[in-house]
């Protein structure tokens, strides 16, 4: 037996790291001015369909997002679903890092040599994988069939990739936009077993 979920996945509005260009995974930020007043604007075109489950990462600028374009709705936080921890890059921007052997090091690699602290890509995937999976069986349990997410550019990049088959930087949402996604869950013994598919429908924003 197969279930069908779509997925409304936004990424957080704007944080002053992310206008200087830094790398912000653990690092707590709240949305900059500019940021709010960005996913503002973006409410007022009605890019943000109502859902009947709301999700978001541990991350404060997450959090901020959703009561910015949904108000304090019931939302479930979902810990796995935290960016990337960068380890010693995080904070820094490329202009403080180009000259770092690790980091280039990491860059040439594609995220798998990495230094103390910072995650490999590829265990960054698993993590979202098993987080997407946490997320269907509550929608599931629930009955819900529109939820959104919103959580990190990273997740998407770790999703989308790993579900289509697309480069891992095909898909890089920019603040307050994201996509519409569609989950295929198997469902076994009444539980969300595996998630077979997963499907872009449309960008948000586009």
């Amino acid at each position: 037996m197969t279930d069908k979920i779509e997925i409304v996945f936004v990424r957080h509005g704007q944080t002053k790291g992310n206008e200087e260009g830094k790398y912000i995974g653990t690092t707590d930020e709240d949305l900059s001015s500019y940021g709010r007043e960005c996913l503002v604007r973006l409410l007022r075109k009605d890019v943000y369909p109502r859902c009947e489950m709301y999700f978001i990462s541990p991350r404060k600028r997450c959090r901020e997002t959703l009561e910015t374009i949904a108000g304090d709705v019931p939302k479930t936080v979902i810990e796995e679903f935290a960016e990337l921890s960068f380890g010693p890059f995080e904070n820094k921007n490329y202009g403080q890092l180009k000259h770092d052997e690790a980091y280039r090091e990491w860059v040439d690699s594609a995220g798998e040599k990495c230094p103390e602290g910072c995650e490999k890509k590829s265990d960054f995937i698993k993590r979202n994988r098993a987080a997407l999976l946490k997320l269907a069986q509550l929608a599931y349990e629930a009955g819900a069939k529109k939820v959104m997410l919103v959580a990190h550019a990273g997740n998407a990049m770790a999703l989308t990739s790993s579900y289509t088959g697309c480069d891992y930087y095909e898909n890089i949402p920019k603040n307050g936009d994201g996509y519409l996604l569609e989950a295929t869950c198997e469902i076994k013994d009444g539980k969300v077993d595996n998630i077979s598919q997963l499907g872009i429908l449309r960008g948000l924003c586009s």
